[in-house]
């Protein structure tokens, strides 16, 4: 096939030619050759299907990108991004993700420990994890980047055109059928809890086409103060080979009306005791009793409420997030936005202000140099609630942040999970389309994403409010004035950052959380080069930010915690 002077020429005569009534088999390769039936390359940024189709070499073959998003470990950064490119620039038939699967073996330790082995774990000389880069797991379980894939592959997409009027745009971006194949579902969540389920009239839209529906009728009556997101799904009618009735085919949701705090509680009036030595300010309230330290670092330390101390290590800002593969043997931020990878943190001055029903003490801390500044205040109501405002001034000239939050460790038995915000599976700023807010409930090792060679993991954004509990119910509520990005793990970020296997990792005795406004995104376009970076729309600017939460002792056996986030914002 082809010219007998090409590299991989087939004879007419070889059973691999191509014959002319095969429409199953194109072929491709990255040179361009005349004789391929399209354009193809390897590893594209957001520049690269622009600049392919827009050349003005006459060449009108379609373009695909054999692969591209290299997932290995916490990666996949940008899926949408580039597919809402692709669908709008000519000639762009699609790509394959490198790769789908894992390529680990499972292993035991000499203790017996099992973890999933990569090169180098059986004596050979190569050692790498470059096998290990899928978006399912080696025991086939999904990632949470494979829940953003399905949203962005779905054929059917919903989006929310006009809010006021509650008008819905369905899209079938299939080639075959139509949308009367699937049953649709319509959902209601109030404040993230489901308060309405209901099946949609069948609706008929052949391939290729759109129409607008209006979903007023479906709302139910709407409460002052809460929050209201729409889901919309398509399920299978029969059962398929590949899936049974009922397996869904596409969602999307949609938020219809922001939630506003109720009216604010009036604070606890129970008196409050502070004692303000050289080296503590220490709070006593009628049930608790909340330590800061004024050493090197500073912050909240102890945190005692009904005789139970709820702090195992100091709440502090922090900025860096264990490195994930991209950022290891890919773009590097710990070189490129070094300075806020070795920030030595120093507190400056703690201040104490006694006001009628709360405390406020006041860290104010330099970095870099005096290049940065935070400002942490911490506001100790009666009743034992903490508000905690955050305040980071950045001078010109400092690299993007990795992060800006703050880091603590809680109680360990306080590793039952439920929280407000995007889920079920992980999810980060560049890869959070295909992850709904709802009320989800996990516990710890659930709620971590288990990479075999352990970094960055678990995250979850759009967080209004996070529950970390024991068995009995008891534990910390942490409520955000704004939408935050939290994660939780059973060890510390230096564990996490050094074990090359997870049969590294060691329980650490305390629950680590982070406590973040923002983090930067994944990235993954490759994981060897500069072009493994997050899109610059994802990463996290060196400017001022302010963010304020709550730190809440509860427990869930008296209300709901949902109901108790909305009564606690003074």
């Amino acid at each position: 096939m082809g010219s007998r002077k090409e590299e991989g020429y087939i004879d007419p005569s070889d059973n691999r030619y191509l014959k002319s009534n095969d429409h199953s088999h194109r072929i491709q390769n990255p040179l361009d050759q005349y004789y391929v039936d399209m354009i193809s390359r390897m590893y594209p940024a957001m520049y690269t299907a622009p600049l392919l189709a827009d050349q003005p070499n006459g060449d009108t073959r379609p373009i695909f990108f054999c692969e591209y998003a290299h997932a290995m470990g916490n990666s996949a950064g940008n899926i949408k991004d580039f597919w809402d490119q692709w669908r709008n620039t000519k000639r762009i038939i699609g790509g394959c993700i490198w790769e789908f699967k894992d390529q680990g073996l499972l292993k035991k330790d000499s203790l017996g420990v099992p973890f999933y082995a990569y090169g180098g774990d059986y004596g050979e000389k190569y050692f790498d994890n470059f096998t290990i880069k899928g978006i399912v797991n080696a025991d086939g379980a999904p990632k949470g980047v494979m829940f953003e894939c399905k949203r962005v592959f779905q054929p059917l997409e919903a989006e929310l055109v006009d809010a006021p009027k509650r008008l819905i745009r369905i899209t079938n971006r299939g080639a075959v059928k139509n949308s009367n194949d699937y049953n649709g579902m319509l959902s209601v969540r109030e404040d993230g809890y489901v308060v309405l389920s209901k099946a949609m009239p069948e609706l008929s839209i052949p391939a290729g086409k759109d129409t607008i529906i209006n979903i007023s009728s479906y709302l139910p009556a709407m409460k002052a103060g809460s929050a209201y997101h729409v889901g919309i799904r398509f399920d299978l009618k029969e059962n398929e080979a590949w899936a049974g009735k009922g397996f869904e085919i596409a969602s999307n949701q949609f938020l219809v009306r922001e939630g506003n705090p109720k009216k604010p509680v009036p604070p606890s009036s129970n008196t409050l005791v502070v004692t303000d030595t050289k080296d503590n300010v220490s709070i006593k309230g009628q049930n608790f009793t909340i330590g800061f330290t004024k050493a090197i670092r500073g912050g909240l330390f102890s945190y005692i409420y009904n005789g139970k101390e709820q702090v195992k290590q100091t709440l502090l800002p922090d900025f860096t997030r264990p490195l994930t593969d991209n950022d290891k043997r890919g773009w590097k931020p710990q070189r490129k936005l070094k300075q806020w990878y070795y920030e030595d943190l120093e507190l400056v001055n703690t201040t104490v202000d006694k006001k009628p029903g709360s405390v406020m003490v006041t860290n104010s801390y330099s970095l870099i140099n005096d290049s940065a500044r935070v400002k942490t205040i911490y506001t100790i109501y009666g009743d034992g609630v903490i508000k905690i405002n955050y305040t980071l001034t950045v001078k010109p000239g400092l690299p993007n942040i990795p992060k800006v939050g703050m880091q603590m460790g809680i109680e360990r038995s306080y590793d039952y999970i439920e929280w407000f915000g995007r889920g079920e599976k992980e999810n980060y700023i560049d890869k959070n389309y295909g992850a709904d807010e709802g009320i989800y409930r996990l516990p710890v090792h659930e709620f971590m994403e288990n990479y075999v060679v352990p970094q960055e993991n678990g995250n979850r954004t759009d967080v209004r409010w996070m529950f970390l509990a024991n068995k009995q119910k008891e534990g910390l509520l942490v409520v955000a004035d704004s939408l935050l990005s939290m994660s939780a793990w059973p060890y510390t970020e230096e564990n996490i950052l050094n074990a090359k296997h997870t049969n590294r990792l060691k329980d650490a005795g305390l629950v680590t959380l982070n406590i973040d406004l923002i983090q930067m995104g994944v990235g993954g376009n490759d994981s060897w080069s500069d072009v493994a970076a997050p899109l610059d729309k994802y990463q996290v600017p060196a400017r001022d930010y302010n963010y304020s939460f709550y730190l809440v002792p509860f427990n869930a056996k008296q209300k709901l915690a949902g109901l108790r986030s909305k009564e606690i914002k003074y």
